[in-house]
């Protein structure tokens, strides 16, 4: 057996790699600004308006995207505060992201 290779502590080598979830592309929760209004045709739609702030929670299904409202907190009527929207309906929000 070779007995040159002895690895006491492989830690020590090298410092972990710094984790990469400050990129805003990977953060959880990305936030968008409704550019039209957009009436939910199921369900599992969500309603809102130009203008509305949404938190976009999934990107994985092209086209419709799993998102929130950001300014309605139990508003009432039974109004749905969170489902899929149509992803070219809405545009990144720059100036929450840098809060």
């Amino acid at each position: 057996a070779d007995k040159s290779v002895v690895i006491e502590n492989p830690g020590a080598c090298c410092p972990p790699e710094a984790p990469r979830s400050q990129e805003p592309e990977s953060s959880p929760g990305q936030y968008f600004v409704a550019l039209f209004d957009y009436q939910a045709r199921t369900a599992e739609d969500l309603s809102f308006r130009a203008g509305d702030k949404l938190q976009v929670l999934d990107t994985s299904h092209e086209g419709w995207w799993l998102a929130r409202h950001l300014e309605k907190k139990g508003a009432g009527l039974g109004q749905q505060l969170q489902g899929y929207i149509p992803s070219n309906y809405v545009a990144e929000d720059r100036s929450l992201q840098a809060e």
